[in-house]
């Protein structure tokens, strides 16, 4: 089979050129809205995407609203949703798949380079909060209670994640399954956090553990 002067050699090659073009004019239809996508953007379940205005969304980004699998392709029916808000900026090499949930991403927030963002039991990240490179947010933990049985066998427990507005996730920090993250919190660099964060806290540490509680900034100034 030839397209464009060139020679398919096989139905995947071929099924690689349709969502080259598909992707290409998904692309150039989000143009219209101020959004922008690299050309080495992944895409995989495609009518599973809802981007807002605006967006930024970088070089070698995954977006799966599936599984990730080696057979996923942009026409790959949905497990879940990914909505992304307006203004929002994805950075090099995020990858954002859903397993089966739903992740919504609110305005204004930045996903830096490398970070990875599951669905599982379903992630929120709130407008505003700043999510630094090479976190793992993950909504899901493997079962192991039987020794006796492999753990790829005994399923997953997936409660889900929520992040609040206007949180500074800083870099390296991990986040597992089952945790709420108030507005305004910070989580400081390496952390791994494993219990629900207050409003304001910052916390640290491996498991995180709270250092102290931002201040009112108005409560601060002086009165004279």
């Amino acid at each position: 089979m030839f397209l464009g002067g060139g020679q398919v050699r096989s139905t995947r090659q071929l099924q690689r050129l349709v969502d080259h073009f598909r992707l290409a004019r998904f692309r150039k239809s989000q143009l219209r809205v101020g959004t922008t996508i690299d050309s080495g953007v992944s895409i995989f379940g495609i009518t599973g995407l809802k981007l807002g205005k605006e967006c930024v969304i970088g070089p070698n980004v995954t977006l799966a609203a599936s599984h990730l699998q080696s057979f996923c392709r942009l026409e790959t029916e949905p497990s879940g949703s990914i909505t992304i808000g307006d203004r929002t900026v994805v950075h090099r090499g995020v990858i954002i798949a859903t397993y089966g949930g739903e992740i919504a991403i609110g305005n204004d927030v930045s996903v830096n380079p490398y970070t990875i963002l599951y669905g599982h039991g379903g992630l929120t990240i709130g407008s505003g909060t700043r999510i630094a490179a090479h976190c793992t947010v993950i909504p899901a933990n493997h079962r192991f209670e039987d020794s006796k049985l492999p753990i790829y066998k005994q399923g997953l427990t997936t409660s889900g994640i929520t992040i609040g507005c206007n949180v500074w996730v800083a870099a390296n920090v991990t986040i597992t399954d089952g945790v709420e993250i108030g507005d305004g919190a910070v989580i400081a660099a390496g952390a791994v956090v494993t219990r629900n964060v207050g409003s304001n806290q910052v916390v640290g540490g491996v498991p995180a553990q709270l250092i102290k509680r931002r201040s009112n900034s108005s409560s601060n100034r002086s009165t004279k």
